[in-house]
């Protein structure tokens, strides 16, 4: 029996019949046994986001929503945990608290990026809604900044390696960075990316 993919999908909010591409990525969720699994989304990206700004713009509900949010994080912090605390966050990217556990101690306190031993955040493929890893908030905020943009972090690096500047009076200079070449940068990156492939 030959295994028919899905290229179209009715939409539950308008009713018409789109493309994939027209809705958004299935949303990871995490069964209570700690499983994962891929929910479909059922409105296509036009309703969804239609919906979301008629929801943003309703004076009454964002004031409804405001105190919900205090009375239950006083009332039942549990749940508000549960809701919007820590573990939200967690259960966004399809984590269980024990894997991002292991995902700490797996970085051993470093960033990823800049190497430095500092607090860690969850940094995420904008494209995909999938996390990446752990790196530091300005790392994640440059990344995030740039686009998540390969080629545009390439230029980045190459400014930073051959652009000099207008000369500097010998009180106020001081000694320029010594960047390795750039070909040694991209067979860095194409190693670490091969590594990570062979991982998968």
């Amino acid at each position: 029996m030959e295994l028919i993919m899905e290229k179209t999908r009715v939409c539950s909010k308008c009713g018409q019949t789109k493309t994939l591409d027209r809705f958004y990525l299935p949303e990871r969720r995490v069964r209570k046994d700690g499983t994962h699994y891929e929910r479909p989304r059922k409105v296509c990206r036009d309703c969804a986001n239609a919906r979301r700004r008629q929801r943003a713009l309703d004076p009454e509900r964002r004031k409804a929503n405001a105190s919900y949010y205090h009375i239950m994080k006083e009332k039942d912090p549990e749940k508000w945990e549960y809701l919007w605390g820590k573990t939200a966050r967690i259960r966004k990217f399809g984590l269980t608290p024990k894997e991002l556990d292991d995902l700490k101690k797996k970085a051993n306190g470093l960033c990823q990026i800049c190497m430095r031993e500092t607090e860690l955040v969850m940094d995420h493929d904008h494209k995909t809604g999938r996390l990446r890893g752990l790196i530091c908030g300005p790392c994640n905020s440059g990344l995030g900044l740039l686009g998540d943009q390969i080629s545009t972090l390439f230029r980045a690096i190459g400014y930073l390696h051959d652009y000099a500047g207008p000369p500097v009076p010998p009180k106020q200079r001081r000694n320029r960075r010594k960047l390795p070449p750039l070909t040694e940068l991209r067979q860095a990156y194409e190693r670490r990316r091969k590594a990570g492939h062979e991982r998968e």
